[in-house]
């Protein structure tokens, strides 16, 4: 079969298989459109993942789908709470409004779901403090996080005591938030509290102090391993700039 006759067939096919199995009409628009990257995005997002099934293939899928159809899981939560309005269906809607940006929606989305018997819910409330930290409120985030830490006294989760201590210095409230951080610094994964307490330090004007941590932060940078260094380089090469300077 002559090579140029494949781009053709490829996506003959792929439209095929999605009138076939009911896939999303948009994909028959790439397809046509895209005649050598559209059956492969195609093959990755919607026929891979139901031959093998895996949570890894379903990730790919997602982040597929996400690119060329980045409305789909928002659509697919809103219609699921217009036909069954529960809390679950609230958050879940919620969430998919904070990974697309959408804050102000997962804000009003997160309040409306804080009422009676769920008026203390801890995953809830954080999920509220988180989409107010994106939005940047951080008054609404911190007083959320005051009101979970009250609500709930046992150990904070990582990313509750993170948000707490960005809004306090987002606020202006630095003493408070050194203190967080300071206190972050001793368990938390990671160079992120470190350095934010390094750089509090340095604006409280404690130069030496801030310096110390800074050549820490790249004494460990120097053992560390690959993906370590990936994951830190923001940090890493804050501690870098600071110390250089």
């Amino acid at each position: 079969m002559p090579l140029f006759l494949l781009g053709p067939i490829l996506t003959i096919l792929c439209i095929v298989h999605v009138v076939r199995t009911g896939r999303n009409t948009i994909w028959i628009y790439v397809l046509i459109f895209l005649q050598v990257i559209g059956p492969i995005a195609y093959f990755f997002a919607e026929i891979l993942p139901d031959l093998l099934g895996s949570r890894h293939s379903r990730a790919l899928a997602a982040g597929a789908v996400q690119t060329l159809d980045p409305g789909r899981s928002i659509r697919r939560r809103s219609n699921a709470l217009d036909l069954t309005d529960t809390i679950e269906n609230r958050r879940l809607l919620a969430e998919e409004y904070c990974r697309a940006g959408r804050f102000d929606d997962a804000v009003q989305l997160y309040e409306s779901t804080l009422v009676g018997l769920h008026a203390d819910d801890p995953v809830l409330m954080l999920g509220l403090a988180r989409a107010a930290a994106g939005r940047g409120d951080a008054a609404l985030a911190l007083a959320t996080l005051d009101r979970l830490r009250a609500a709930h006294p046992e150990s904070p989760s990582t990313e509750a005591s993170f948000m707490r201590a960005r809004s306090l210095e987002a606020l202006g409230r630095d003493i408070e938030a050194l203190n967080a951080f300071t206190t972050l610094a001793g368990y938390a994964p990671g160079e992120e509290a470190r350095c934010r307490q390094a750089l509090l330090l340095q604006k409280q004007g404690d130069t030496a102090a801030a310096q110390a941590i800074f050549a820490e932060i790249l004494r460990r940078s120097r053992h560390a391993d690959k993906r370590y260094l990936r994951n830190e380089r923001e940090w890493i090469d804050i501690a870098r700039r600071a110390g250089a300077a």
